[in-house]
């Protein structure tokens, strides 16, 4: 922001500008005496507007605000920013320039309030917000957002270490509306809740000095309050303060060292005291101040150093010129310099005099551009940033314009002066200089000895002697001597050279070598080192002759071992001798040579079989090789055996079909050569081929198997496939599936010892079928039932690729039925339920099957299979009472599907529903009963009995009355009520064997049943009694006992007809009757005891 700052601040000093206009005064004070205080957007701008102490207000020209943040210097430049959330829900900051940094696209944030404090601890500021999801997150001016937490929050308002923990708190307004604070590992929920809404609170500041934070709120009836990390709230109002329910800031705004709250009322800048006095805020002119109540205020939370400059100087940089440098803590907005001496000049940022380099520090630098030499005074007048100022500092510089000349200057060898000097040797620097001289002095560092002072004799003449180091550089060297008048005017003169000669003179020569007589031979050094300029070089060859230069050649003429030697000579006379041996040999000569087949000896040859190469070579010989390249076989050296040489090798497979040979070479000892080529070889070549196979088609993700077949391969195969999908693949056998749907090429290298064969097939990808859906319908009456002879329909919904969609009807005796396709995708089938079909519900399983083999499966919902009748039968006959409750039931059930519903009808007009009912019949007589039953699958059938209904005999209320036979014995008689013949067709249901309580008086029943009887021989047939009693007590407070007894379930006693023989003596217990009283008697009894209990 430092470029704007300089434009901006100037503006505010009155000197103008648009941007950054400033109301009421224009002075620019320190910033500790008029500090800016506050942030607001103003109302008739829409700009941002920073507001000093004194009521000076500072327009940044910056309008998509809405709603502003906390001040600090962001971006660690000297400057304040205030912090701002965009209308486009954005965070951004802006300085009193104008300049904005964008911290958060427009769209991530939410459009609360955000906070500002460091967050990291890095000793800059941080923007905390809540982004668009509520999320809090941190971002500076360098960075991107990052997550606090995972803390969701509608509004920050700062961040501080808000309950003194010495922990870094953010202090937000949560979702629940509660005033929180995060410390990085806690949320700490204050319970305060009063808002007017999330955003009418401000930055949490200590409002009476003690070091205790609280946050200033406008509560819910629109009072100022503050609220601290406790929850604990204190209301600042009189009788009503109508404040707007907008952001708000504290600031020690009457400079009382308490802080009073500023906020808007009435869409006017107001602030209220801590008594609850409300008070307009005026600018430096005393007007009030509109303010955009949507924007709220906020406060500064942190300012920047003040300004400090830590350097200031002045310096006379030659041809009269005077450069001041100024270095300071800040961006400056406003620098302005006096220039006093033999001229006077003004230097300022705002003419452009001063060139601004660096960031914190800052430095600033102008030249002045003088005309006369003399003292010149510096002095600052002031410098400015963002309303900080300082001023005061002074420094001089003389201007001295008399350039100093040098006459003249020499080097001379002051060790033996042959101008050669090496390390430890004196050198002597002489110069003449006129004019205004301060200083003369010699650059000798290419002799190792650094800069010299010269000194005078008072004449003009000026001398220096030196001693050559170690280190200086070879070679022909000069001196630079330079004469200054320490104002910064200088002149210079070069003297002649000295060769300078450090290292001694080394040469050296190649190895021992061996040549062949004839031979021209080439001779130079392998190295030279330590020479002082050009080198001479003489040569002796050890036959005699000799030879001079760097390079030389020479023939020997007959074999033997000569010493050659070189002499090298330097400039400085410096010499170096080096000797080696050459050994001459006669040439090697290839007297004759074969090539044979060594594998089955017919002249030709295949890869994998052995060539056999001879050769005979006289002379001298170093090595003998075969160039069998033709056979794939490289070069190959052939083994000495005295003058014979030979190697046998196999034959590789890239060779070469057809009549080949190989070239003998014998290599002499300095590398002379002589050739012979053999006879030839046939070479026979089998050629490779590879097959992949046909073409075909597969499913997406199907994986499939490939395999290459190869004929006339030589050696070991490799196999490489590319399957037109970007994938590939090695191995004779591979597999691959394709991912996608469409016709790919597959091919297939194949390798061997001798070359390389392809091979391609295409491939169709065809999507999988899929069954959608599949159903299974009643064709006949659409009830869900079928029987043998209906018709049933088979659907399916199928995608992708499909060659059949078959479903197995097996169920339904149809066997395995094919769906036909309508072009669409769907499918169908309608069959005929056979004989066989299996009774029950039944489904059916759609199998779609694709062409290349997939295949995909449906199941239907089920149909029920009815395929035999319903058969119902009941007993033929039946005996009941009139009056008697009889029970009845099927005698048998079969063949029914699903659950069968029965209607009984009752020739007395009477009818019921239910597998088992029961009927009264009131009249004497015989009745027919017919069921009919229904399983819902349209089968009925009935079935009909008769029932012989007969009079009651005997009654008894309350005693016994029989006739002559006899009964069981009474200690047979129980409580339980007699049952009748049940589940033939009917059920006798006698009266009072009901378990309910349900007459309050006592009664005792005795019923005589007629039944058959007797024992042939000895009686004839008599009725049987059976018999009842039951006694009921009047219910009492507690229980209303019953006891009930049965005289033998059915008691029976068979009588004999009078003058019967064999008929025994009866005791008095046995007279006829007397079973059944004393039966009724022992029911009393125990009804009796019953109501003692």
């Amino acid at each position: 922001m430092a470029v704007l700052a300089a434009a901006l601040v100037v503006a505010a000093a009155g000197v103008g500008g648009a941007v950054g206009a400033v109301s009421g005064s224009t002075t620019t004070q320190a910033a500790d005496s008029n500090p800016v205080e506050f942030v607001y957007v103003d109302d008739s701008t829409s700009e941002i507007t920073f507001m000093r102490a004194d009521g000076t207000t500072v327009g940044t020209g910056v309008s998509d605000a809405a709603i502003v943040g906390p001040m600090a210097d962001l971006d660690d430049d000297g400057l304040l920013e205030a912090s701002y959330v965009t209308t486009g829900a954005g965070v951004k900051a802006v300085d009193a320039n104008g300049e904005t940094q964008m911290l958060v696209e427009d769209g991530d944030a939410s459009t609360g309030k955000v906070g500002v404090g460091d967050w990291t601890g890095d000793g800059v500021p941080e923007v905390v917000y809540a982004d668009a999801n509520n999320q809090l997150r941190y971002v500076n001016v360098s960075g991107s957002p990052t997550a606090v937490g995972g803390e969701e929050a509608k509004t920050v308002l700062g961040v501080t270490d808000f309950d003194g923990s010495g922990t870094t708190d953010v202090v937000f307004v949560g979702t629940s509306q509660n005033l929180h604070y995060y410390n990085g590992s806690t949320t700490n929920d204050t319970e305060y809740g009063n808002f007017a809404n999330s955003d009418a609170a401000g930055a949490p500041a200590d409002i009476y000095g003690d070091g205790e934070l609280w946050v200033p709120v406008i509560d819910g009836s629109q009072y100022p309050e503050i609220v601290n990390s406790t929850g604990t709230d204190r209301e600042f109002r009189e009788t009503s303060n109508n404040t707007d329910k907008q952001p708000v800031a504290a600031v020690d705004w009457v400079g009382d060292d308490t802080h009073e709250i500023i906020h808007s009322q009435n869409a006017e800048l107001a602030y209220t005291r801590a008594d609850g006095t409300t008070r307009k805020v005026t600018d430096a002119d005393g007007a009030t101040v509109s303010i955009d109540e949507s924007a709220g205020v906020a406060r500064v939370v942190s300012r920047p150093a003040d300004l400090s400059v830590s350097e200031f100087a002045a310096t006379a940089t030659g041809d009269q010129n005077v450069t001041v440098n100024v270095t300071t803590n800040h961006d400056l907005s406003e620098l302005n310099v006096t220039l006093d001496g033999p001229e006077t000049a003004a230097l300022t940022l705002a003419a452009g005099d001063f060139e601004e380099t660096g960031t914190d520090p800052y430095s600033y630098t102008a030249t002045y551009d003088g005309s006369a030499d003399g003292e010149y005074t510096a002095t600052l007048d002031s410098a400015a940033s963002a309303g900080d100022a300082t001023s005061g500092n002074t420094d001089t510089a003389t201007v001295d314009d008399r350039v100093p000349t040098v006459e003249s200057v020499n080097l001379t060898d002051a060790t033996n002066g042959d101008g050669d000097v090496e390390a430890g040797d004196e050198v002597t620097v002489n110069a003449t200089v006129s004019g205004d001289v301060d200083s003369v002095t010699a650059d000798l560092s290419a002799f190792d000895a650094g800069t010299v002072t010269l000194t005078g004799d008072g004449t003009g003449s000026y001398e220096a002697n030196a001693t050559v180091g170690p280190d200086a550089t070879d070679g022909d060297q000069n001196v630079t001597v330079t004469a200054s008048d320490g104002e910064g005017n200088t002149d210079s003169g070069t003297t002649g050279a000295l060769r300078v000669d450090t290292e001694n003179l080394s040469v050296a020569l190649n190895d021992t070598r061996t040549v062949e007589e004839g031979q021209s031979v080439e001779f130079s050094p392998a190295s030279v080192s330590g020479a002082t300029g050009d080198v001479t070089y003489d040569w002796t060859f050890g036959d005699g002759n000799s030879s001079s230069g760097e390079t030389v050649t020479h023939t020997y003429s007959a074999s033997g071992t000569y010493t050659v030697e070189v002499t090298a000579t330097d400039e400085t006379g410096d010499t170096a001798s080096d000797t080696t041996n050459v050994t001459v040999e006669n040439p090697p000569v290839v007297e004759s040579v074969n090539l044979t087949d060594a594998t089955d000896g017919n002249g030709t040859v295949s890869p994998r079989d052995e060539v056999t190469v001879n050769a005979t070579v006289s002379g001298s010989v170093d090595s003998v090789t075969a160039d069998l390249s033709a056979f794939d076989a490289g070069s190959v050296e052939l083994v000495a055996d005295g003058g014979t040489y030979t190697n046998t090798t196999t034959v590789g497979a890239n060779v070469t079909e057809g009549a080949q040979s190989a070239t003998v070479t014998a290599t002499g000892a300095s590398g002379t050569e002589d050739s012979a080529t053999t006879g030839t070889l046939d070479v026979v070549v089998d050629e490779l081929t590879v097959t992949v196979g046909d073409d075909r088609t597969v499913g997406v993700n199907e994986t499939v198997e490939y395999d290459a077949s190869v004929a006339g391969a030589t050696g070991d195969v490799t196999y490489d496939w590319t399957f037109g999908d970007g994938e590939s693949a090695t191995g004779k056998t591979v597999t691959h599936a394709y991912a996608d749907t469409g016709t790919y090429t597959v091919e297939v290298t194949a390798t061997d010892d001798a070359g390389t064969a392809s091979d391609v097939t295409n491939v169709t990808v065809e999507d999988a079928p899929v069954v959608e859906s599949a159903a299974l319908t009643d064709a006949t009456n659409g009830n869900g039932i079928v029987a043998p002879g209906d018709n049933v329909t088979v659907s399916a919904t199928v995608s992708g690729d499909v060659a059949s969609v078959e479903t197995d009807l097996s169920a339904f005796d149809a066997g395995n039925v094919t769906l036909t396709s309508d072009g669409t995708g769907d499918y169908a089938a309608n069959v005929t339920v056979g004989s066989n079909a299996t009774d029950g519900d039944q489904n059916a399983t759609v199998v779609a099957t694709g062409n290349q083999g997939n295949t995909d499966t449906g199941e239907t919902g089920a149909l029920t299979v009815d395929t035999e009748n319903l058969s119902v039968s009941l007993n033929d006959t039946k005996t009941v009472e009139e009056g008697e409750s009889a029970k009845f039931s099927p005698a048998s059930v079969s063949d029914a599907t699903g659950s069968v519903d029965y209607d009984w009808t009752f020739d007395d007009g009477g009818s019921a529903s239910g597998e088992t009912v029961t009927h009264a019949f009131e009249d004497d007589g015989t009745y027919e009963v017919i069921l009919t039953a229904d399983d819902g699958s349209d089968d009925v059938d009935t079935a009909s009995m008769s029932v012989a209904v007969t009079a009651n005999e005997t009654t008894i209320e309350g005693t016994t009355t029989t006739d002559s036979s006899t009964t069981t014995d009474p200690s047979t008689t129980t409580s339980e009520p007699t049952s009748g013949d049940g589940g033939d067709g009917g059920t006798n249901d006698p009266a009072g064997s009901s378990d309910d309580e349900t007459d309050p008086v006592a009664t005792a029943t005795a019923t005589a049943t007629p039944t058959t009887g007797g024992s042939a021989g000895t009686t004839t047939a008599r009725p049987t009694e059976s018999t009842t009693a039951t006694a009921t007590t009047a219910p009492t407070s507690e229980r209303t006992p019953t006891a009930t007894a049965t005289a033998a379930e059915t008691a029976t006693a068979t009588t004999a007809e009078p003058g019967a023989e064999n008929v025994p003596p009866q005791s008095p217990g046995e007279a006829p009757g007397f079973g059944t009283a004393a039966a009724l008697l022992a029911l009393l009894a125990a009804a009796a005891l019953a109501l003692r209990e």
